[in-house]
């Protein structure tokens, strides 16, 4: 997983002397510590959900569109992943596509 986000910084122009700690910030904003160094194929469906928003959110991106971020996640990863993003609506454009089911009968 940090493995992930390390390659993407690099990517996006992360300067050398602040990618590992932007990395570790990612980390912790998505509270994914106990999983950094997993390798990204041995993820559960959720974490790979959290890797790819961290993989969206690294390099202090301006405008991020995620389709259904929290979707296969449980309700606390949900909470966090929600709690997150509103937390950074002011510093970026953030569109998020979620999918909604009605039934009429």
């Amino acid at each position: 997983l940090a493995q992930h986000l390390v390659l993407f910084a690099m990517l996006k122009n992360c300067p050398q002397n602040t990618l590992y700690r932007e990395v570790n910030c990612v980390i912790d904003q998505l509270a994914v510590r106990h999983k950094a160094n997993s390798l990204a194929d041995k993820l559960s469906g959720g974490m790979k959900r959290k890797l790819a928003l961290g993989i969206a959110i690294i390099g202090n991106s301006d405008i991020l569109i995620l389709d259904e971020p929290t979707s296969g996640m449980d309700v606390d990863a949900r909470r966090t992943i929600w709690n997150l993003l509103i937390s950074m609506r002011r510093k970026r454009t953030i569109l998020v596509c979620v999918q909604t089911l009605y039934r009429f009968t």
